[in-house]
């Protein structure tokens, strides 16, 4: 009965005193605010809560809201035209200076981004609005962990946002001598102070978001990196430059990246990166208060900062203007990776340290996906081409060659080089590679007798007319596509004996190898298109190929009597080879993972040193598949007169291909079954590499 009564009197009280139109209103609550700051009696030290001004200045934002819906985004309504013509944001801005009464900053940095944010109508570039927009700029990040950092990131985020939507709004924010110092940086020459002095002045909103960045608040940091992405992947190449010449832009991510590094404990192992990468991984979707964080100790909480912290930096390359990408991947390679990281691999002495760092490196280039990044990861392993430092690869290489080191830490420098051939330069083949074999030191020029299989034996079942050149054809190039491929694929495809194969010949699976060589072969040519790599091998002659190593290995010291040396990648493959039926299936399945990618590549030297098993070797060099020759015969020698062996073979090969078995019942013999079946699977994937290649060529 008696909100029946109030809703009555409410009723008539409208009606005989209509609400204030939405202009006057508007100026009632602007009015009522000036008046607080002129009123002798107003206590400025009152908490804002107190005043009744933040509710004033919500009531505006709502008017201004309800007016742009009524009248539409396409006009102008006259409390909007008040607020531009008398400028009142730009007295906004130096109430939220003053910060009278305190809390003031925090409401008018709320209004403000309320109104960017919900208008449609086009407001940054008002004369004033933008001059306002400025000064509220300068006013956030002048106070680390200040109580506005929420306000003030938010702020800057929709400021960004907008500039991302219209780029022509940048000019608005940049510094007026932007052209003088254009025209200086051009003449080579520095403006009056150094680079570091400036920024705060500049380029406000740079500045404001590089300093809110390193908020102790995630969500802050998280708000204001966003920004920085949003600014730097709109700047012309002109701004571009100005930012690297005249703002520790790029050195500031770098820094905070080195000090999350640093942060990183010493205790931390190499399985404690899975963890943290898994929760990096479900984290990046979640909010900083998810689950994930209370689950991870404090030293995995600071790897996966870390993570983080990388990926913004790989977005933020990705992302931005090339000029700013390129810098920033130069001073991630000079202040993080030639630094501290490069500082830890030549400190780590004991196998648990080096393991721990290798695989943070391998995880880190995994993750990265930006070409500048990826670049310096991989100059970083490859190393100083002048050798005046120990490059990372040689330290893995060492190591990996080591026979006494453990299976994990051979697992994890071989994944360690996977993900650098993952995305392959030209310098990474050579460094690794081709300067070793360029000089044809593994062929000799008088002919020896070579490994041989008649083709009588095979002719049958494996279709060998596909193999045949169309009359009146020429191959490109003999050495992909030889007149023997016949006797190069039997060489591969009948290295096992039959009586050590696990599975017949109508059920090899040769035909998926084909298809799956055949299309990464074209999409390894497109990744080498441009490299000019001759079609036929060449022989160079080197100043000194054993120059590029760092290692005196007993290894590398017996190749080098024998007159030719693969160098020590390569080394390191062959011994693994040799080794297979010592080794773990782990290892195993990824050294013939690595030598099938390389296997790939389309240069002729690589290619004749993998690929042609009917290759004359000169004296004391070894190739792929004399390697291969010298296992099958040890393991031949190792299941000679063991019983049941064929369906053990099977077993075997049902709980690796199938994951329908357990050959743990095997005992000791598991390891050299699941030798012989990474073999089999090897010699089958190097005869449809060969032949795809062949095919092209032909």
């Amino acid at each position: 009965m008696f909100s029946r009564l109030a809703t009555a009197l409410s009723n008539a009280v409208d009606a005989l005193a209509p609400p204030l139109p939405l202009h006057e209103e508007f100026l009632w609550h602007w009015t009522a605010i000036m008046k607080f700051y002129t009123d002798r009696n107003s206590n400025s030290k009152k908490p804002i809560e107190l005043t009744g001004l933040a509710g004033r200045l919500e009531e505006m934002s709502k008017i201004l809201e309800q007016e742009e819906a009524e009248i539409g985004s396409d006009n102008m309504g006259p409390c909007i035209e008040h607020f531009l013509q008398h400028k009142m944001l730009e007295q906004m801005s130096a109430l939220a200076r003053a910060d009278t009464p305190p809390g003031i900053k925090k409401c008018v940095l709320v209004f403000a981004t309320r109104l960017l944010s919900n208008s449609k109508q086009v407001l940054l570039p008002q004369m004033g609005i933008y001059t306002a927009v400025q000064k509220l700029i300068g006013l956030c990040g002048e106070v680390l962990a200040a109580p506005t950092e929420r306000e003030e990131a938010g702020f800057l985020n929709i400021i960004c946002q907008k500039i991302r939507a219209d780029p022509s709004i940048l000019t608005c924010f940049l510094p007026t001598t932007l052209e003088d110092s254009h025209r200086s940086i051009g003449n080579g020459k520095q403006q009056d102070g150094a680079c570091g002095d400036a920024p705060a002045m500049s380029f406000p909103l740079l500045h404001a978001s590089l300093t809110l960045m390193e908020s102790a608040d995630s969500d802050v940091s998280t708000l204001a990196a966003e920004c920085l992405i949003l600014c730097m992947s709109n700047l012309s190449d002109e701004v571009a430059r100005y930012v690297i010449a005249k703002s520790t832009m790029c050195v500031s991510v770098v820094r905070h990246l080195v000090k999350l590094y640093r942060a990183i404990p010493h205790t931390l192992k190499a399985t404690d990166i899975e963890e943290a990468v898994t929760s990096w991984s479900a984290d990046s979707v979640a909010s900083s208060s998810s689950s994930d964080h209370q689950v991870l100790a404090p030293g995995k909480r600071k790897l996966l900062c870390f993570f983080k912290w990388l990926g913004f930096t790989d977005t933020l390359v990705e992302l931005s203007n090339a000029l700013i990408g390129a810098e920033l991947g130069k001073t991630f390679l000079e202040d993080f990776l030639n630094g501290p990281l490069h500082d830890n691999f030549t400190k780590a002495e004991s196998e648990e340290s080096f393991l721990f760092f290798t695989s943070l490196v391998t995880t880190c280039l995994r993750n990265l996906t930006s070409k500048d990044l990826v670049a310096a990861m991989g100059t970083f392993l490859l190393g100083d081409q002048k050798g005046s430092v120990a490059a990372p690869k040689d330290m893995l290489l060492e190591r990996g060659r080591d026979p006494s080191a453990s299976p994990q830490l051979v697992l994890t420098i071989l994944q360690a080089f996977e993900e650098l051939l993952q995305r392959p330069s030209k310098d990474i083949l050579d460094s690794l590679l081709l300067n070793y074999l360029v000089s044809r030191g593994y062929h000799s020029d008088t002919p020896t007798d070579v490994f041989d299989f008649s083709d009588d034996g095979l002719e049958g079942r494996t279709n060998m007319s596909d193999f045949e050149i169309s009359p009146g054809s020429s191959p490109v190039s003999r050495t992909f596509a030889p007149a023997q491929i016949h006797r190069i694929l039997n060489c591969f495809l009948m290295l096992l004996p039959d009586e050590i194969k696990s599975c017949e010949e109508t059920d090899s699976g040769y035909d998926v190898y084909i298809s799956d060589a055949h299309r990464q072969f074209q999409d390894m040519l497109r990744v080498s298109d441009g490299w000019e790599w001759p079609s036929e091998p060449v022989r160079e002659e080197q100043a000194s190929a054993e120059d590029d190593q760092s290692s005196d290995s007993q290894p590398e010291a017996d190749s080098l009597q024998r007159g030719f040396h693969e160098g020590p990648f390569l080394s390191m493959l062959l011994d693994r080879i040799e080794n297979m039926h010592r080794q773990p299936y782990e290892v195993n399945l990824l050294v013939t993972s690595l030598i099938s990618k390389l296997a790939l590549f389309a240069h002729p030297n690589l290619h004749e040193y993998l690929l042609n098993p009917l290759l004359p070797l000169a004296p004391g060099a070894r190739s792929l598949f004399s390697a291969l020759l010298k296992v099958v015969e040890e393991i031949q020698v190792a299941v000679h007169g063991m019983e049941n062996l064929k369906r053990k073979l099977m077993l075997t090969r049902n709980a690796l291909l199938n994951d329908s078995g357990d050959d743990s019942a095997l005992g000791a013999e598991s390891g050299v079954l699941e030798a012989i079946i990474v073999l089999e699977e090897f010699c089958k994937e190097l005869a449809a590499v060969a032949f795809v290649k062949y095919h092209a060529a032909a």
